[in-house]
């Protein structure tokens, strides 16, 4: 018996891809990502949402929300400068601690959690330093 739930993130990512080719690419924001369904762009800070809207006309059933000057977004997290600029560094959810080192998992899998976060942090924020 084939049950459908393992079908909606490739349909939801087939739907928002071709979405992406019909509205995002011809309007061309200066910063446009995606993650599955989560999107992230920039736009000039008076400019009116015109994206958005194009987005919400593409199918009845779908509505975007916008949140401005998000905080964070994804693992990413924003520190706003005036003339519409914004450095990005890594979001850590409170509470959440990394493996501590004399625990009873392998050296190399404490390691790579090392390797991992260091190699996410210079990929994410704007000044690795």
């Amino acid at each position: 018996m084939w049950h459908g739930q393992s079908a909606f993130p490739v349909l939801a990512n087939i739907f928002m891809s071709k979405l992406e080719m019909d509205v995002v690419r011809p309007y061309n924001p200066p910063f446009y990502n995606r993650y599955v369904d989560d999107c992230f762009s920039k736009r000039k800070q008076d400019a009116p949402d015109e994206l958005l809207q194009q987005l919400n006309d593409y199918h009845r059933n779908i509505k975007f929300t916008v949140e401005e000057r998000p905080a964070r977004f994804l693992d990413t997290a924003f520190v706003y400068i005036p003339e519409d600029k914004f450095e990005c560094g890594v979001y850590k959810k409170p509470g959440r601690y990394p493996t501590h080192w004399r625990s009873e998992i392998p050296t190399k899998w404490k390691r790579n959690c090392i390797l991992g976060d260091l190699q996410r942090a210079k990929r994410i924020s704007t000044n690795f330093q």
